[in-house]
């Protein structure tokens, strides 16, 4: 009976200091996500009601905007700018210019919201997180034209309730908006003085003058004949491709896996590059082919024509397309008298979006390029 009761006592003490442990990680993870908020952001030339920003009707006005991170590493910056339309006007080629150097990725943007006074854009440093902002830096600069004169109180310029700021400091959440304050811009517009248009010149353009000539599209449009066949004057290498999200080619985490890869691709003929190499990896020839999507195999194929008198031997084969990673086919390929090689199967790994057969940052800025909540991806 007394081990019954100690054994008890034992249980509820256990119970009890593990309540008391979750409340203290609780508590530290809420002193934590408080910590976090530490970022401001500020106009510049710095501004107050009492001593606002002089400018006037029809003048433009030209705000940096400052991020200072504190404790935080600022990694992307969401923008709701707010500007009284009844005192400014905001064009969409000109409201946002971004400081390439601290922020080189425009994710979103800029919008105009000229009905309600807004201007909308995000920001990023891009794909390193070494990039990350740690001091005070601009971020970038608005436009705005000054369309009419205030009354007695300066016209304010703010930071929206939907600006967010995010930070990859090791204590700070992923998608943690650490923005702790902001501070506006006061702008006090004046009529200013009445000025007399000059007259404008009369312009004469000559009757023999030659216009332009007009630049001719040459791009040949892609398509797939149905009767096309890959002309053989010689040898030739048969390829089998699989390019990462089409067909039954999964992604590099893993290959085999296709079930959300493009069954129907848009562009289904494609052209490779296929390098050929001795066997001290010296590139000894270059050729183009071009090779067909096949629905029921779901993988590309062609064939890479060789000149008749092509020496015999053991090579190293290599292949790449445009958007893809440069593989080596298989081992060691040996190429004979025949007239066809049938080569392995080769996988190209996707998203060497710019060509240079290396997949980095500058990779990223282009396929970012392509995404857009607010306009039209650029």
């Amino acid at each position: 009976m007394k081990k019954k009761i100690l054994l008890a006592g034992l249980l509820f003490a256990m119970l009890g200091g593990l309540q008391l442990t979750l409340m203290g990680l609780q508590q530290n993870q809420e002193n934590r996500s408080k910590a976090t908020a530490a970022t401001t952001l500020a106009f510049t030339p710095a501004s107050q009601t009492t001593s606002p920003i002089q400018k006037n009707v029809g003048e433009t006005v030209n705000l940096d905007i400052m991020v200072n991170p504190g404790t935080s590493q600022v990694s992307t910056v969401k923008l709701q700018i707010a500007y009284d339309k009844d005192h400014f006007s905001a064009a969409q080629a000109t409201a946002f210019s971004p400081n390439p150097t601290a922020f080189p990725s425009v994710l979103e943007g800029p919008l105009v919201d000229g009905a309600n006074g807004n201007i909308y854009v995000t920001v990023s440093i891009g794909a390193d997180p070494t990039k990350s902002i740690k001091t005070e830096t601009k971020l970038g600069t608005i436009t705005l034209t000054a369309t009419a004169a205030t009354a007695t109180n300066a016209s304010i310029v703010s930071f929206g309730s939907k600006t967010q700021v995010l930070s990859v400091a090791p204590g700070d959440a992923a998608a943690e908006n650490v923005l702790a304050s902001s501070l506006p811009a006061y702008v006090a517009i004046t009529a200013g003085a009445t000025t007399v248009p000059s007259a404008t010149p009369t312009t004469v353009i000559s009757a023999t003058a030659t216009p332009s000539p007009l630049i001719t599209n040459t791009i040949t449009p892609t398509g797939v004949s149905p009767t096309m066949t890959p002309t053989v004057n010689g040898k030739r290498l048969d390829l089998t491709v699989l390019l990462h999200g089409m067909g039954n080619s999964g992604d590099n985490v893993n290959e085999t896996n296709a079930s959300l890869s493009n069954k129907y691709p848009k562009h289904p003929e494609k052209t490779v590059l296929v390098g050929i190499y001795n066997a001290l990896n010296q590139l000894v020839a270059t050729k183009t082919a071009t090779i067909l999507y096949s629905s029921p195999s779901g993988n590309f194929t062609g064939s890479v024509n060789l000149d008749s008198n092509f020496p015999t031997g053991n090579y190293i084969v290599k292949v790449k397309n445009s958007t893809h990673l440069q593989r080596r086919v298989g081992g060691i390929i040996s190429i004979g008298s025949s007239q066809a090689t049938i080569l392995p199967t080769v996988t190209l790994i996707t998203g060497d979006a710019n060509n240079d057969n290396v997949i980095n940052i500058l990779d990223y800025n282009m396929l970012i390029g392509c995404y857009s909540d607010l306009l039209a991806a650029p």
